[in-house]
């Protein structure tokens, strides 16, 4: 790992409105206590929507991991022994630094993860609140004191883990490493991020803020690689006390596997085939609304709703009003305001989704709308699509497509609904809409799912925890819960004799 002169610029593709962010990053590196320095490779980065070259970053080997864990390994002494109020300080640093850039930050995430605009505003928005948050959480971490006997005093305390390693997926790059910071830092801890290779700007411009809110070096730390190399290093080295990773169920078995190897705690966040219900008496205006959700940043979500399970009075009207919402769609660049469809991550990607497309016509569900990319438009881009007549059997209906592709099953009753909805492997999200508020508690607490929403599309809320049952994943994010993640437990006895 080598030093990177700091004047270098990279190479922009017309990006006037993010490229004060990319000048300060020099070509060709990665973020470790406190500088960006060389890596021993380097990895190009292409927007999403037209394949345009934005970016030469660099892509860390085992032996650039290996230097950030220990700068991050450094840093914690000092950082975990912080009075609590000057790491809420600067957490509430890092948010104001966030919210001055958010335009460029914003700009920077819709070219290169293919996000429409104004979803990145969005999120940035939300990472500023989840900073803020976090920061406030770091004001309350208390331990407690358990009775005890005239001779014994008693008391928990509740300490950081050491260096935490985040593991990003592609689909929300910043907001989703905010998820992970806001906690690691708020609770003591130092964090070594790994953004996911096709999406990695946003993270490694953070590092820009860092500097700018002042946080010690060695705190935060960014490499960019190959899951196969960077990420394996972080899941398996033994200064490393926590993995933290959002991804496929597939590979997040992997990286559980190689952390258990020492003992780390980790924290996983997987794949969904999440569940709508819709009952004979809901607003079907209501519900189409949220369900045509799913085809939000192309369908690349892991709590979108694919499958939508309808009682068989309504489901002609319902089916009529989501395609309806999903032929009005507008498919465009991601840059494009008046755009409201934009591309999924990558050529490969789109064939898979239209390969399921493909598959759900063989097995007998009804195309509805969509199910192929749009004529004359380039770029990796899928129709918003709605198959009716679906079964839960069927391979499109089982397995996480990843795109804009929605599976429609009626059913006769709401205990079929609810039998349907939990035979999956997953358990990550789901939605009820109904006009009986008893009814949507009843089948919310039958759900095998780790959030549940009634007659909103929304199962995210920065106070509340996210995570998911069965191979959804294991652990939670955001709310107290996200923030004991990053703490482990002590218990003291004291003879007062």
């Amino acid at each position: 790992m080598t030093s990177t002169a700091a004047t270098t610029v990279i190479t922009l593709h017309s990006a006037a409105e993010y490229a004060g962010l990319l000048r300060a990053v020099p070509e060709g590196s990665i973020y470790v206590d406190g500088r960006y320095v060389g890596a021993h490779d380097r990895h190009r980065v292409f927007a999403k929507a037209d394949g345009a070259f934005i970016a030469e970053i660099g892509y860390a080997s085992t032996g650039d991991v290996n230097a950030a864990v220990e700068a991050a390994d450094a840093a914690f002494p000092a950082w975990a022994a912080r009075a609590p109020s000057d790491r809420s300080t600067m957490l509430s640093r890092l948010a104001d630094a966030l919210e001055r850039r958010s335009h460029e930050f914003a700009m920077l995430e819709a070219h290169h993860a293919g996000k429409l605009i104004t979803d990145a505003e969005l999120e940035i928005r939300s990472g500023v609140q989840t900073l803020r948050w976090f920061a406030s959480c770091a004001l309350h971490i208390d331990g407690r004191m358990p009775a005890g006997t005239p001779a014994q005093l008693r008391y928990v305390r509740r300490e950081p883990l050491g260096v935490c390693s985040l593991i990003l997926p592609w689909n929300f790059p910043l907001l989703l490493m905010l998820w992970k910071l806001g906690p690691a830092l708020a609770a003591g801890n130092t964090v070594v991020a790994k953004p996911a290779s096709e999406t990695p700007l946003t993270a490694l411009a953070f590092g820009l803020l860092c500097d700018e809110a002042g946080l010690p070096h060695g705190v935060y730390n960014v490499v960019p690689g190959s899951g196969r190399e960077a990420g394996m290093a972080l899941a398996t080295h033994d200064r490393i006390a926590k993995v933290s990773f959002t991804g496929s169920t597939s590979v997040g078995l992997q990286v559980a596997a190689a952390a258990a190897r020492t003992v780390k705690r980790v924290t996983l966040e997987l794949g969904g085939k999440s569940p709508n219900i819709v009952c004979d008496d809901a607003d079907l205006d209501r519900a189409a609304a949220g369900i045509a959700g799913i085809f939000g940043h192309a369908g690349q979500k892991c709590a979108a709703r694919t499958r939508c399970f309808v009682q068989e009075s309504v489901a002609d009207r319902l089916v009529e009003k989501v395609a309806a919402r999903a032929s009005a769609l507008r498919i465009g660049d991601p840059l494009d305001r008046a755009a409201t469809l934009g591309p999924v991550i990558n050529s490969e990607a789109q064939e898979t989704i239209l390969g399921y497309c493909r598959s759900a016509t063989e097995e007998g569900a009804r195309l509805v709308c969509g199910g192929k990319a749009p004529v004359g438009r380039r770029g990796p881009y899928v129709e918003p699509t709605v198959f009716d007549h679906a079964r839960n059997d069927m391979t499109f209906a089982r397995e996480e497509i990843f795109g804009p592709v929605l599976a429609v099953i009626r059913i006769k009753d709401i205990d079929e609904a609810i039998l349907l909805a939990n035979d999956s492997v997953f358990g990550l999200a789901a939605s009820v809409w109904t006009g009986s508020l008893s009814k949507a508690h009843t089948i919310a607490a039958r759900l095998e799912a780790g959030s549940v929403s009634v007659n909103t599309p929304a199962v995210i809320g920065i106070e509340t925890p996210f995570g998911g049952y069965k191979q959804s994943g294991l652990g939670r994010e955001l709310g107290v819960e996200g923030l004991d993640a990053y703490l482990q437990h002590k218990s003291v006895i004291v003879d007062l004799g």
